[in-house]
């Protein structure tokens, strides 16, 4: 059985990118930049074709129709965020600029570059594709193929796909597959609500696929209103005329290990994707908010100042690149308090340190609990997850 997934188009594409990409020589910084990231996606397709192809009998001939179909279109999407940089290329070597005019010398070239492809398009474009492989990867992941820290460890650091017993596909009661929606949660500076929110998610998904659920997400991040580490919007940020603010600050700091602690230190989930887990998040240095927040299909906040601060950045980038920043049917904002008590909306705050002005695992164990509480109401009333059964056997 041939794989229903042909990635010959977009290798081919890669490929002539890459052959005209090694015959640029002393290219600009940014464009020496998008050519490793060539020479990245071409060792990332290779090594999920060279996965599939050797696990079609055993994995793709269970699939169903609709995942794959979602597979098939992540690859076009693939080979669409690789095309802008083939072109760009292409044109840099050739010396030719706007309406096919060709310069006669190269510091010509160069400067049109300069002027017409500033660093914001050039970032913007590399980070696409970074996103077309991420949409990937998590569309193999529901179909069974990768473990969710097989991922976070490997592909992540550009090594090679690990080889795991593939789970079969899960089966809704009318027995179709359905894609899971992507969320991402938001707090200050990403260190601590925001991450514990994000781990505990992971942990849920695990759970849940493990006793043969369906995932209630496809993907799950954090980020940091206030943080401006890999945000590429720090200037629009800093323009909005908020009403709650707090100082942008660049940490590139783990998790706070208090918190992690109190999701972590217990008998909860006991099993070995908890310390896979917990390894992957602590791993992960804080980042701020990009552009792209409002793809993803639900932004979850603490606080009624993370919600009315994102209502700001959506309006703002709306005003500044329509559509394309803000689709329609994407980017929901949701205060998780409301999850908390009928009828109103709780503010979830920071864990209070204390009486020395030292972080309190105490405090921090409230504040977990309130979180998860908060998650599990989002999950079961949004995204209709079902809980498995407390004792029920897990793979």
């Amino acid at each position: 059985m041939s794989s229903p997934l042909s990635f010959g188009d977009v290798l081919a594409l890669v490929q002539v990118a890459l052959e005209i990409y090694s015959q640029i020589k002393d290219g600009p910084e940014l464009l020496k930049n998008l050519g490793e990231e060539m020479k990245s996606l071409k060792l990332f397709i290779l090594s999920v074709k060279e996965l599939l192809d050797e696990e079609t009998n055993s994995i793709l001939a269970r699939l169903r129709p609709m995942l794959t179909e979602q597979a098939r279109a992540d690859v076009k999407n693939l080979e669409r965020s690789a095309l802008p940089i083939k072109d760009l290329f292409r044109k840099y070597n050739n010396d030719q600029g706007p309406f096919g005019v060709t310069f006669r010398f190269k510091t010509a070239t160069d400067i049109y570059f300069a002027l017409g492809y500033n660093k914001e398009t050039l970032n913007e474009m590399r980070d696409t594709v970074a996103r077309a492989k991420q949409r990937l990867m998590h569309t193999l992941q529901l179909m069974g193929i990768f473990g969710t820290n097989a991922l976070l460890s490997k592909v992540g650091n550009g090594g090679p796909l690990p080889r795991v017993v593939p789970k079969p596909p899960v089966k809704q009661e009318n027995g179709t597959k359905r894609i899971a929606p992507s969320i991402i949660y938001v707090d200050p500076h990403n260190l601590g609500r925001s991450r514990v929110a994000e781990a505990y998610t992971k942990l849920v998904r695990e759970w849940t696929v493990r006793t043969g659920g369906i995932s209630p997400v496809s993907f799950v991040h954090s980020a940091g209103f206030f943080a401006e580490d890999r945000s590429d919007c720090n200037d629009v940020l800093k323009r909005l005329d908020l009403q709650s603010t707090m100082e942008f600050s660049r940490l590139n700091r783990p998790p706070l290990e208090v918190a992690m602690a109190a999701l972590f230190e217990n008998k909860y989930f006991n099993y070995p994707y908890k310390a896979q887990i917990r390894q992957a998040m602590m791993a992960q240095r804080s980042r701020g908010v990009t552009k792209n927040i409002f793809k993803v299909d639900y932004i979850l906040v603490f606080t009624r100042r993370e919600y009315n601060n994102l209502l700001q950045l959506r309006k703002a980038l709306s005003g500044l690149y329509g559509a394309t920043a803000v689709p329609e049917g994407k980017g929901h904002i949701i205060h998780l308090g409301q999850y908390l008590a009928q009828g109103k909306t709780v503010e979830i705050l920071d864990a209070m340190k204390d009486n020395n002005g030292n972080l309190s695992r105490e405090n921090w164990n409230k504040t977990v609990g309130q979180i998860k509480t908060a998650v599990k109401g989002f999950l079961k009333e949004e995204l209709n997850w079902k809980q498995p059964e407390r004792f029920a056997k897990q793979s």
